[in-house]
């Protein structure tokens, strides 16, 4: 498993191309469900996109994005499904089908965090730039990690939930928290690291720590890797002005993430 040190540098140096394939799920391969998470605006359906080769538009997530990613070393595929990040009772009803149902399995999730730069879509802008006390992208991007930590605290109890009433073969094994988007925070890499790992003194930290102390005995895991979809600049433009941060990574680099995240899911996923 690559630290993320050997991460940034594998991202930086542009090592390795996406090795996805695409194909039909025959009945004798096994499906390891994984559920992929995070709040309003963080890349999720773009993550869904890369690992499934599938489209979903680019839009407010309403309904879950549902596909394989077929495993490259074993005869099994990984079983995506994204939870919306608004507020809806689709939302609702996955998150209770795949924590509150003991005979749901989840193999695994994963957390996508953008750091702040989450996308705000359209139709909330104006709202969004309304609560903003200073109009500025670090106060954007407080507000955005605010939602974010409440997205994560509440999987974390989905989390515990599960894992106190389900069967062992039932619960997940693994979390691993993408920090995505970070083409836009490359020369912050290491403060995000310092940010959203266990032992960091920090709001995240402190709840995935409390996370992993609870279930390391069980032999539950919890992983930390940079990532980028896609090299975008982060833009907000609203009637009180305009916000913008540039992309410092080049689609390379981006591919790079990507087939490490590829190599990360076969190490991590065990069967």
């Amino acid at each position: 498993m690559s630290t993320w040190d050997e991460s940034i540098q594998r991202i930086m140096n542009a090592q390795g191309r996406p090795n996805l394939r695409t194909g039909l799920r025959w009945p004798w391969i096994s499906r390891l469900p994984v559920v992929v998470t995070g709040s309003s605006g963080c890349g999720k359906t773009e993550l869904w996109r890369r690992l499934t080769l599938k489209h979903a538009a680019d839009d407010i997530s309403q309904t879950p994005d549902q596909g394989y990613y077929f495993r490259r070393k074993k005869r099994s595929t990984f079983a995506l499904t994204t939870i919306p990040g608004q507020l809806s009772d689709v939302q609702s009803l996955l998150n209770d089908s795949f924590f509150m149902n003991r005979r749901t399995k989840v193999n695994g999730l994963i957390f996508v965090a953008a750091y702040g730069y989450n996308f705000i879509w359209p139709e909330q802008v104006e709202s969004v730039a309304s609560i903003l006390h200073p109009y500025s992208l670090d106060s954007l991007r407080t507000r955005n990690i605010r939602e974010e930590l409440a997205t994560f605290d509440q999987t974390c109890e989905f989390i515990k939930a599960k894992w106190a009433h389900s069967p062992k073969a039932n619960r997940p094994k693994w979390l691993l928290v993408l920090c995505n988007k970070v083409d836009l925070y490359s020369a912050d890499a290491d403060a995000a690291y310092g940010y959203y790992e266990p032992s960091a003194r920090s709001p995240f930290g402190r709840t995935a720590g409390d996370l992993v102390a609870k279930l390391a005995g069980g032999g539950f895991r919890y992983h930390v890797l940079p990532t980028a979809m896609q090299p975008r600049e982060f833009l907000f433009e609203s009637t009180r002005g305009n916000m913008h941060m540039k992309s410092t990574l080049s689609q390379d680099q981006c591919d790079a993430s990507i087939n490490l995240l590829v190599d990360t899911l076969e190490e991590i996923s065990g069967a």
